[in-house]
This record gives structure tokens, C-alpha cells and sequence, in this order.
């Protein structure tokens, strides 16, 4: 299906060009006006998709994010051609991911940066719509707009505080596989989100170290180097932090 009107013959062509060549899941190319622009394809399958699942359905579910978020009136993912096969994106910028590694930018635009971000999942929140697994490399920032990306996990359903705080718990998951520490920026994301969503919501969120204790105190005592492990444990100290200052 086309959301733009593209039966340019050299863009088709580009196309097919870079999906016979050697895969990449990802790629960029330059359209005919030279604005940069993204393929996306299918993931190929592997033993991980016994637990994921279906690639062929993510890959759906991402263009159907498109369509749902749009009734919202919820900022585009930016997708100029789709079929069951790819999905072809305008370029968003970079990533809040490389934005925070490279410090290319001042403290004080990064937490600008964070602030927007903060708020648009906020306002996502708000509508009761889950990302499904909001990291910091899905979140682009083109110097003016901040656009979310991989909606691959997403459903068009409205969910309930408990999992809408779980939606958020995996962006500051994101954070501390990078960090050891919150830092500013992240703060700045924390505190525009707070904003923007109500009290019951943010009473879920700030209650995710009481559901998790055990399990936390169980990894700890497995002291395990696992990345995913001790993000946890730092995702919830942090969120354990977040409770007492709402105190």
C-alpha cells in the first residue's frame, strides 16, 4: 500500500536493486530529489523468532502503528512506501542513542532533546497506547523533531496503568545498558513524562520497584554479568529513587 504517490520507475528500481543485494535489514539510499531515505525489510528468521515471533507479523504491525497513531493525531514514523515485504522511511536524524554516546551536542540541547521525547511518550501514554519496547536507538531527533521508530511490538489496543508502566520501564532499561548513572538527560525525559501523563499512571510507575524487589534481590545474589541483568538492577534503584522524591 502507498501513502504517497510513488511509481517513480528509478525509486522502484533502487529498490529491488538493494533488496538483491547482500542482506541488511536496514539500509539507507538516496531518493531521486536526493533526500535520504531508509529501507526497512523483513527480519530473517532464526531460533531467537521462537520467542519473538513472527517477523512477517512485526513487520505489519509496525504499518499498522502508522495508521492507528495517526487517529490520534500522533507524530508519523515518517513511512513514505510500504508493502507485506518492506517498509521504505524518510530519514529522522540521529538517534537518542548515538546523540547521548557522542555528546556532539551541548548539556543543555541534549536535555531539550530528552524533554521532547519525554513528552511525546507521554502523549502516547496519555492516549493509553503502548510502544511496546521504547529504546533510546528508536527515538530520532533531525534537529527540530523528535520521531519514534519500530513500532514492531506494537498493538492497536489501549492497555491498562500496570502495562503502560511496564512500556515505560523498558526506555530507562534502554538508559542503563548504556549507564551506570541517570544523568541530566535522562532526568529531563523523566520529568517531561511526568508531565504529561496523570497521577495514577505515574503512581504505577514509581510502583514497579515494589512489584520487582524479589527479583532484583534474586540477581543480585547470582551476580551475574549479564548487560540485560544489571540494567535491571540499575532501572529499578533508579525508579526506587523516583518513589522517594514523590514522597
Amino acid at each position: 500500500m502507498l501513502l504517497t504517490n510513488m511509481r517513480n520507475s528509478e525509486f522502484n528500481k533502487t529498490i529491488q536493486d538493494l533488496l538483491k543485494s547482500e542482506y541488511r535489514r536496514v539500509q539507507s539510499f538516496k531518493d531521486y530529489d536526493g533526500s535520504k531515505l531508509w529501507l526497512k525489510s523483513i527480519e530473517k528468521y532464526s531460533l531467537k523468532h521462537i520467542l519473538k515471533g513472527d517477523p512477517k507479523k512485526a513487520i505489519l504491525r509496525e504499518i499498522k502503528a502508522e495508521y492507528a497513531l495517526k487517529r490520534i493525531g500522533f507524530p508519523s514514523s515518517g513511512i513514505v512506501y510500504h508493502n507485506q515485504k518492506y517498509i521504505v522511511f524518510k530519514d529522522a536524524g540521529g538517534t537518542l542513542e548515538d546523540i547521548f554516546r557522542e555528546k556532539k551536542f551541548s548539556l543543555k540541547i541534549r536535555k531539550e532533546i530528552f524533554q521532547k521525547a519525554g513528552e511525546l511518550f507521554g502523549i502516547l501514554h496519555s492516549n493509553k497506547y503502548a510502544h511496546g519496547g521504547l529504546a533510546l536507538r528508536d527515538i530520532c531527533w533531525d534537529g527540530k523533531n523528535v520521531t519514534f521508530l519500530d513500532f514492531e511490538k506494537f498493538r492497536d489496543t489501549q492497555f491498562n496503568y500496570k502495562k503502560l508502566s511496564i512500556d515505560f520501564y523498558f526506555f530507562i532499561h534502554s538508559w542503563f545498558k548504556l549507564s551506570s548513572e541517570s544523568g541530566p538527560e535522562l532526568l529531563a525525559f523523566v520529568d517531561k513524562y511526568k508531565n504529561c501523563i496523570d497521577k495514577i499512571l505515574w503512581q504505577e510507575v514509581i510502583g514497579l520497584p515494589r512489584r520487582y524487589n524479589k527479583l532484583k534481590n534474586i540477581t543480585i545474589i547470582i551476580n551475574s554479568n549479564n548487560k540485560d541483568i544489571i540494567a535491571f538492577q540499575r532501572a529499578i534503584t533508579f525508579l526506587k529513587t523516583l518513589n522517594e522524591d514523590n514522597k
